[in-house]
C-alpha cells in the first residue's frame, strides 16, 4: 500500500518538503488525542490510510476525510498565529485553540468560557483579520504554505496544470 504524507513516503516529501511535514508534526501537537493519534500514524510512522482504517475499524475514506479535515485546519492561517507567540492575546488564543483545533462550535465556547456569542464572534473576526494581514491574503483561511499550494506548485513546476 501507497504511504501518503507519511514519514517514509518519499514522494510526500517531494510534493510538501521535510520542512512544511516538520510544520505539520509540530502542529499536531495541539490536537486532541484521537486526531494526534491520526496524524501520527500518518505523518510520524508513514501508514497508509488503508491501514489506519483496518486498525480503527472504519472505511479508509473516512479516515482519508478525517485526515482532510485535519490537514486543512493545522494548514489555516489562523493556527499558524498560535505558535507565533505573543500575536494573540489570552481570551484569543483561548478561542482560536477551541474553534480551530478542538472543533468546537462558537456557541459551545460562549458555554463553556461564559462568554457571549457576540464576543466570540468578534474574536474571532479579530483572529482571521489578523491571519490574513500576517499572510497577505484577502480571503480564505490556507496559507500559502499549505499543502495543497505545494502540490499545486510542484505540478506547475512539472509542467502540469491539473488541480488537486
Amino acid at each position: 500500500m501507497e504511504t501518503v504524507f507519511g514519514g517514509r513516503s518519499k514522494e510526500a516529501e517531494r510534493l510538501l518538503g521535510r520542512e512544511y511535514i516538520g510544520v505539520l508534526r509540530r502542529r499536531a501537537r495541539l490536537l486532541d488525542a484521537d486526531e494526534s493519534l491520526l496524524t501520527d500514524l500518518v505523518l510520524n510512522q508513514g501508514n497508509s490510510f488503508g491501514q489506519i482504517a483496518y486498525l480503527m475499524g472504519l472505511s479508509e475514506g473516512t479516515v482519508r476525510r478525517r485526515f482532510g479535515k485535519i490537514l486543512g485546519r493545522l494548514s489555516s492561517g489562523e493556527v499558524s498565529l498560535l505558535f507565533e507567540g505573543r500575536l494573540l492575546t489570552h481570551s484569543q488564543d483561548y478561542v482560536a485553540r477551541a474553534y480551530y483545533l478542538k472543533g468546537m462550535s462558537q456557541e459551545a465556547i460562549a458555554r463553556e468560557s461564559g462568554k457571549t456569542p457576540y464576543f466570540i464572534r468578534k474574536t474571532l473576526r479579530a483572529i482571521r483579520a489578523l491571519a490574513r494581514k500576517k499572510t497577505g491574503r484577502c480571503h480564505g483561511n490556507r496559507d500559502a504554505s499549505s499543502p495543497r499550494a505545494a502540490i499545486e506548485g510542484a505540478r506547475v513546476k512539472e509542467g502540469r496544470h491539473v488541480p488537486v
